[in-house]
This record gives structure tokens, C-alpha cells and sequence, in this order.
């Protein structure tokens, strides 16, 4: 039910044009910004994260992804498998919760959410850079 109300709520607010546009989609991957705000991708790994900075080679494997949510705190999830949803814990202030989705920014610094599918994501579209 939040990730319906989240995603609703968004959508209302900041992005009444993204129903015409039906931007969501799956993918493989996601690409989101972390703390310090470069650009990186992962993809899953098993129940982990294969990480890969943008332009740059190979890449890490880690439980962990450090992003950027949609106020710009940084956040770092790792996937409950017995649960089935991210474990988020908030890096200033220690603050944690469990969600089947995952509110990021993306490249663009457009906000997105996305949630596990299989052994990839599904990513919902939430509003442009410049909505507060």
C-alpha cells in the first residue's frame, strides 16, 4: 500500500504529464546517483549489488548500494531475501525501515522508484529534478 500512495502521490503533485507519457519500465539495472553524487549503475548480483561507476571498467560486487533519495539524503540498502524487500538505513541520522521499493535519483537527477523484479528492476517515473 506506501508504494502505491508514494507513487500516487508523486505522480499528483509533481508529474500530471507522466500518465501520458507512461514513462516506467523494466530494466536490468538502475542507474542512481550516490552520496557524493556520482554516477553509478548496478545490477543484481545474487541477492547483491555489481556495481559499476559510470565510464569506468568492471566494477565491485557489494550487499550494499549507497544512493541518493528523493530530498537528496543518502541513504544505503541491502536486500532481505528472507523478506523480500530493501533494509534502508538513513546514513546521517542511523534511521532505518524496510520497503519493497526504492526511491532514487537517477543521472538526470530526474526521482524515480524502483522496486525487485526477478533478477532485475522496475522503475516508476516520480517527477522532474526541480519538483520539491
Amino acid at each position: 500500500m506506501r508504494f502505491l500512495a508514494t507513487i500516487s502521490v508523486g505522480f499528483f503533485f509533481c508529474s500530471s504529464h507522466v500518465f501520458a507519457q507512461h514513462r516506467h519500465h523494466p530494466d536490468d539495472h538502475v542507474n542512481y546517483k550516490t552520496c557524493d553524487r556520482t554516477k553509478w549503475q548496478a545490477r543484481w548480483e545474487g541477492n547483491n549489488f555489481r556495481h559499476k561507476r559510470d565510464g569506468q571498467g568492471a566494477g565491485h560486487n557489494d550487499t550494499i548500494i549507497n544512493y541518493l533519495t528523493w530530498d537528496g539524503t543518502c541513504w544505503q540498502a541491502s536486500w532481505d531475501s528472507n523478506e523480500k524487500r530493501f533494509a534502508h538505513k538513513n546514513l546521517k541520522t542511523g534511521a532505518i525501515h524496510k520497503d519493497e521499493i526504492m526511491n532514487y535519483i537517477t543521472w538526470d537527477d530526474t526521482k524515480w522508484t524502483a522496486i525487485r523484479r526477478g533478477n532485475g528492476f522496475y522503475h516508476f517515473f516520480t517527477s522532474d529534478k526541480d519538483c520539491k
